[in-house]
Formats: structure tokens, sequence, C-alpha cells
């Protein structure tokens, strides 16, 4: 802040009338006639308060934990049928035993994004298993729930649906989050996997 022109408290709003604005410099006791003038005085009084802008009471909703289950799984189902949809040319397969390893490993991932604590991320151990057997490349996807389509157009543009090698699998898991006020944190973990020779 450069300079400051006005000041205002809860019945009164004082006008800046020194010499030098500088916020460093600037003498802030409204009080004094020379550094201050009040905009409402003698002639003029102020304008009755309106009240605030603000609510009393902010109502929040309570997280539907139910409607967050029927939103993961549709979502997962929508986003396994895109994948497959733009794999024309080539099978589909589906490494189960990888889907339910990354679905426990999302709700791990949201609660620490809000904890910040990573000393219980377990994910890198529960993947070492398949890491013996498989090479694998995936990552997780985190975005606020807005729409479907939106998410379809994330995991499209990971490119990972191109892979055209044979013996490829692929995992996909979705864990939604509900959050008061109807606010939904979507994960998703999209995986290829292709076994070690």
């Amino acid at each position: 802040m450069k300079k400051h022109e006005p000041c205002l408290d809860f019945e009164q709003i004082w006008l800046n009338v020194q010499y030098e604005k500088s916020v460093t410099r600037t003498r802030w006791d409204v009080t004094q006639n020379r550094d201050w003038n009040p905009a409402f005085g003698r002639y003029q009084a102020a304008p009755p308060m309106a009240g605030s802008v603000q609510p009393d009471a902010l109502d929040y909703t309570p997280p539907a934990i139910a409607d967050a289950r029927v939103l993961q799984e549709k979502l997962e189902t929508t986003l396994r049928n895109a994948l497959m949809r733009w794999r024309v040319k080539s099978k589909t397969v589906w490494n189960r035993y990888c889907v339910t390893v990354l679905r426990k490993v999302l709700p791990c991932l949201e609660r620490e994004t809000w904890t910040k604590n990573a000393a219980d991320n377990g994910h890198p151990a529960e993947l070492q298993h398949l890491l013996v057997s498989h090479k694998m490349n995936g990552f997780p996807i985190n975005r606020p729930y807005s729409n479907t389509e939106v998410l379809v157009d994330a995991i499209k543009s990971t490119g990972m649906h191109l892979n055209e090698n044979p013996l490829v699998e692929f995992a996909l898991a979705v864990y939604v989050h509900p959050y008061p006020n109807q606010v939904l944190s979507v994960w998703i973990y999209l995986a290829s996997l292709q076994p070690r020779r």
C-alpha cells in the first residue's frame, strides 16, 4: 500500500488531509482535525446504518456421504467405459487387484491433503506388491467436482488410452470425499501395467 486516503469506523468516515500521504508517514490519530476531517458532521448526518451485508449465520448442509458413494460408482463406470471407447482398436483388460489397491490408496491421499501428515502414507508399500510383477505407469488426479465431462476430459488428456501394447492392463479407481455444503473432492487414480519378463 503506497498511500491511505479515507479511514472508517462504525460511526464516521475520516478523510486524510495530511500533505504527506505515505502510509509510513501517516499520523493515525483521527481526532486531530489538521490530519483527518470527518465526512459527516454538524450539517450533514451520516446515513443510517443499513446493517451488515454479511448474513448473521451461515447455513451449512452436512456432507452427503450416501450421495458421494453413488456418484463415485457412477464416475468410475463412466470413466472406465470412456477409456474402453477410446481404445477402439485394442482390447482393454482391467487388472482387478490393482483397482482394489488403488481404491485403498485414494482415501489416504485425500486425508494427507488436509492433515499435511505424510506419516500415514502407506500407498507406496501397497503398490510395491504390484511393482514386483508389473511395470506400472500412473498417477492420481484430484479435482473438485463440477461435472462429469471435466473429469472425462482430464482422463483423456493423459493419453494413457493410446498405449497399444497387447500386454497392457489398466486400473482405474475413483474416490469422492464429501464436504459440507455439497462440496466434493474427486480423486481418480489411473494406471497402466505391463507384466515384467
